[in-house]
């Protein structure tokens, strides 16, 4: 009789360790394509499913890291693919009585921006799952790449306020939130394939701060995971101390199309970011409709400040002269030093005028 014998392996999730010496002969590194986004519609498009994962090289990080790319070193499994970003919310609906429509996440631009690109305003940020995340400061984009190799748990990240990275290493997903403390550590785990539901039980398994298009789900100190949704409710509020961000852990931007506004969403316990929202582009009408508490919007001589509405006033004194030359001994009710009317000078000390 024949004995058939099987031999089974598992594959365990990659601790975090930090960069090791490159191998003499790296074994190939599989990589994942990216899923396709959601299809737009009334409400934030679902992420794509994950690509099949292919051949590619890619860094060697030591025995038993991971690298970026998404496969392991020494012999261990080719990467899951990350899950594609979701596509764009739908347009903005119609507006309740008297308030604001909806708004869309912003376009984050394709490709990803390049460090010191030109950008719009300071309340956008976009974040590329597994690549980088960028945020917008002084009008040009401010990046962090995901590391070449997998982040041990003890070290500290240092990123842009505005921003939050996410970066996949194998079956692993390692984030990095500089909101979450001034020594804030990269937090390493694996991401279920399908995205659970809030409530599902993490497991024995160290989970990952996982992106599922435009979701993010994280497991929380119960054990159970916890999931919610980027989008852009109608009626917004934007204050350093309370917004309308439906997902409180994420880091994205709402564009507000009615009002020519973008307002950014992140965890902003310390009111670190006063100004949520942008200004419009060209002035606003006075008394118009406005998101957030905004600094003062400058056009010309015009200054704008959003507070239940839009208030705009000049920031030019209005001229005290006449627009014709008044009459010598012509009366006067306030003191007014000088106004020309080319080569006659005038003046009122309160009473009358006096030319010369």
């Amino acid at each position: 009789m024949r004995v058939r014998c099987v031999f089974v392996s598992f594959l365990l999730p990659v601790l975090p360790l930090a960069c090791g010496p490159r191998d003499a002969t790296p074994p190939a590194i599989a990589t994942g394509d990216a899923g396709r986004g959601g299809m737009a519609g009334s409400v934030t498009g679902a992420g794509g499913g994950g690509g099949a994962g292919g051949e590619g090289g890619g860094a060697s990080c030591g025995p038993g890291v991971a690298s970026a790319t998404g496969g392991m070193m020494n012999g261990g499994g080719g990467g899951a693919a990350m899950a594609g970003s979701g596509g764009m919310s739908g347009g903005a609906g119609t507006a309740p009585a008297g308030g604001i429509a909806a708004g869309v996440l912003y376009p984050c631009p394709e490709p990803p921006p390049s460090q010191g690109d030109a950008c719009p305003n300071e309340s956008i940020t976009c974040t590329y799952p597994g690549k980088k995340s960028c945020a917008c400061y002084n009008q040009a984009w401010n990046c962090a790449d995901c590391p070449t190799c997998q982040p041990a748990t003890t070290t500290s990240c240092s990123i842009p306020f505005r921003v939050s990275l996410s970066c996949n290493y194998g079956n692993v997903t390692c984030s990095c939130e500089r909101r979450s403390g001034p020594d804030g550590l990269w937090r390493c785990g694996v991401c279920p394939t399908a995205e659970p539901l809030t409530g599902d039980l993490c497991g024995n398994v160290a989970a990952g701060d996982c992106r599922y298009g435009a979701d993010r789900c994280s497991c929380g100190t119960d054990g159970k995971w916890s999931c919610a949704t980027e989008s852009c409710p109608a009626n917004p509020i934007f204050t350093p101390s309370r917004t309308s961000c439906t997902s409180p852990k994420s880091a994205y931007t709402c564009r507000y199309q009615d009002q020519d506004q973008d307002c950014i969403c992140l965890p902003n316990s310390s009111g670190a970011v006063g100004a949520l929202c942008s200004c419009p582009a060209s002035r606003p009408v006075d008394g118009g409709a406005c998101i957030g508490s905004t600094l003062p919007c400058v056009y010309g001589d015009v200054s704008c400040t959003c507070a239940a509405g839009w208030r705009c006033t000049s920031t030019t004194p209005p001229n005290p002269c006449p627009l014709s030359q008044p009459g010598a001994g012509e009366v006067c009710g306030v003191r007014v030093s000088t106004c020309a009317y080319g080569s006659v000078v005038c003046a009122c000390d309160g009473t009358s005028w006096s030319c010369s």
